[in-house]
This record gives structure tokens, sequence and C-alpha cells, in this order.
């Protein structure tokens, strides 16, 4: 599988670094002492993919820059087999230490995904895609199409803008794609979109008051859903900042019902 060592090293210092903030910090944002914004979006996370992966105790699930493990907490007792990979030694260390029951990690090279083909029902990639050039995203999806069993799925979380700021360099080094250009990157890498919607708006009054601690810690999860529901139902892919969109992705070959 083509990389680029240089961009793989250049992520894996940045991840290692961020992995000084603590296991909750470095899942998101850094920058949120409280932990409230990044619990918020957790949770949202956890609501959208639960609704499409139908957790059932019996898939064998992998989670693509699984970072310092938080997701894990949620999928470990709900699927059979849960596998977290990521570039990041020092990331990884904090997943460990957690002994979340049931989870294995593994250090990933960036270069080929170090499990059989076919070997799993579920692959996700949530706040994954943005980080990587279209290159390394392209042979990342080869990767995971090789790795999916036939009926299996990818299910991706990404940073999506049509603002042409956010995709040359001039705002951050991180890339927005539109989600339509990341439609035509999962297609042309042998992935086809089975659905895709909005589920969290990049800036919001609500994030805002998350974050400063106008709500507690117990209305989190509600918030989370209202967010969710309230997104996907407005339907818009794109905004002047960026919108968190949800994409899901089968194998071009497969055919449900086939």
């Amino acid at each position: 599988m083509a990389h680029d060592d240089g961009e793989l090293s250049a992520l894996r210092r940045e991840w290692n670094a961020t992995a000084q903030y603590g296991r909750i910090r470095a899942n998101w944002d850094p920058l949120d002492k409280r932990g409230l914004k990044n619990l918020f979006i957790e949770m949202l996370h956890r609501e959208a993919i639960g609704a499409v992966a139908r957790f059932d105790g019996n898939q064998a699930v992998l989670d693509l820059g699984c970072g310092t493990g938080v997701f894990e907490e949620y999928l470990g007792g709900k699927v059979r087999l849960a596998v977290g990979v990521d570039l990041s030694m020092a990331m990884l260390q904090q997943a460990v230490q957690a002994r979340i029951p049931g989870v294995s990690f593994c250090l990933y090279d960036g270069t080929t995904l170090p499990f059989a083909s076919q070997a799993f029902d579920i692959i996700i990639a949530k706040g994954l895609t943005y980080h990587l050039s279209d290159a390394l995203l392209a042979a990342l999806l080869r990767e995971c199409q090789r790795a999916l069993k036939p009926e299996g799925r990818l299910i991706t979380i990404d940073n999506c803008s049509s603002n042409p700021r956010h995709q040359d360099g001039s705002i951050h080094k991180l890339l927005y794609r539109s989600s339509d250009a990341l439609v035509k990157l999962f297609t042309a890498n042998g992935l086809r979109v089975a659905d895709r919607y909005p589920i969290r708006r990049g800036r919001s009054m609500l994030q805002y008051l998350i974050r400063y601690g106008f709500y507690g810690e117990k209305r989190i999860p509600e918030l989370a859903r209202r967010e969710l529901e309230t997104t996907k139902a407005r339907g818009r892919f794109h905004s002047s900042y960026y919108v968190q969109c949800l994409h899901v992705c089968c194998p071009s070959g497969y055919v449900a019902g086939s």
C-alpha cells in the first residue's frame, strides 16, 4: 500500500504530543478543560454510530484511529470482537491502561492493516479522514475494502465543508473536504456509499454553552440526541465553517439481499 512516510511521521508526532493532555481531552478537543464538550461529541457519536451499526453481540468491529480508547468503553460488550488501532503509541498506552473488558488494541503502522481479508463486519473511522491527504486516505480506503466482509460496512464521521479555505490550508492544516468529494474518494477505492447525512454543526451556541459549563454533565446525553436529530432533519451538508457528517459505505460489489 503506497504511503508517505513523512506524512505518517508528522501525524504520529502530532498525536503523541496530543496524548499529553490526558485521556479525555486528547480524544477530541485538547482545550476543553472541563471535558463537557468532548463528552457531548462522544455521546453524539455513540448515538449516531449505534443507530447505523445495530450492534447485536455477534459482529467483529475495527475502530480506526481509536486514540485513547474512549469509544471502546461503549463498544466493549456490544460485539463479538472489538479491536482499536492507532498510529500513536502514546494514545494506545492510555487506551490499554483503561483496561476495557473485551477490547484489544493494536499499533498501526499506517501502511497495511494487520488483519486478514474479510475479517470485519464493521469498520469505524471517526474524526480521521480529514487528517489524511487524498493519497493516504485512498490507500487506507482500499485496505478497509479488503478487510471488510462482503456485506460489511465502513462507518465514518467526517468534518465536511465546501469552503475552499478549509481545503487549501488557508485556515488550518486539516482537510475538510465536501461530502461529495468524500463520496468520490470512497467510490474510486472500492466502496459504495449506502447512506450519508449531517449529524453535528461545527459551531453552535449550544456547544459553547456546554463547553463553559452552563449545562451539567447529566444533561449531555439528552442534548447530544437532540443535536443529532435536529441536524439530521435539517439536512445541510455545508456551512461557512464545517458540518460533521456520517457516511456509511459497503464494498462496491455487495448488494443487500444478494
